[in-house]
């Protein structure tokens, strides 16, 4: 028992057709090359890591357990990428060109993060962070949830790109203080 770590060059691929399950606290990491989970199932309370890789993801996928964990991601496919009720997801420097909801905790980390699919932000979701979140190539279908610029406790300055109209369910919850904006 224990981690897996793949460490592909940029021509190589990890394809999953079948179950992979990842217990706590282990995980497995693959970066570089691309991913392909188009069949079976990806389950567990463990993580599963995407760094600098090309992901196409044909079977539904979210984090009721397992922790996903995209940096410098593309993440593709035919399925949805769903971040469940009381659960988050962190993500950075990444595309997701696939249906994404987001019924619990958003976190845009550094950089910019593009979704270019369908987005859903769910009543009583949030979304926080102190990177950019590019929306200008999404279908926003729904915009309900809290935006919580900053980190949990910290203050910070999250960065839209694109069409986000809030719904009036949607509140926009700013800490304001201190002398430099986005640091205190």
């Amino acid at each position: 028992t224990g981690s897996l770590i793949v460490d592909q060059i940029s021509a190589s691929s990890f394809t999953n057709s079948g179950t992979i399950t990842i217990g706590s606290p282990y995980m497995i990491a693959i970066t570089g090359g691309s991913f392909q989970h188009i069949a079976g199932s990806i389950s567990g309370d463990g993580m599963l890591r995407l760094t600098s890789v090309s992901a196409l993801i044909d079977v539904d996928i979210d984090n009721s357990t397992l922790d996903i964990d995209p940096n410098v991601a593309t993440i593709d496919g035919a399925a949805s990428l769903t971040v469940v009720s009381g659960r988050a997801l962190s993500i950075s420097n990444s595309t997701v060109r696939l249906p994404f909801i987001n019924n619990g905790t958003l976190e845009i980390e550094t950089g910019k993060t593009t979704f270019t699919g369908n987005f859903t932000h769910a009543d009583a979701a949030a979304l926080q962070g102190v990177g950019t979140i590019d929306l200008s190539s999404a279908t926003v279908l729904a915009f309900d949830g809290d935006v919580n610029p900053g980190t949990t406790g910290a203050a910070g300055v999250l960065s839209f790109v694109g069409n986000a109209t809030p719904s009036a369910l949607s509140t926009a919850n700013i800490e304001i203080g201190g002398l430099t904006a986005g640091t205190q």
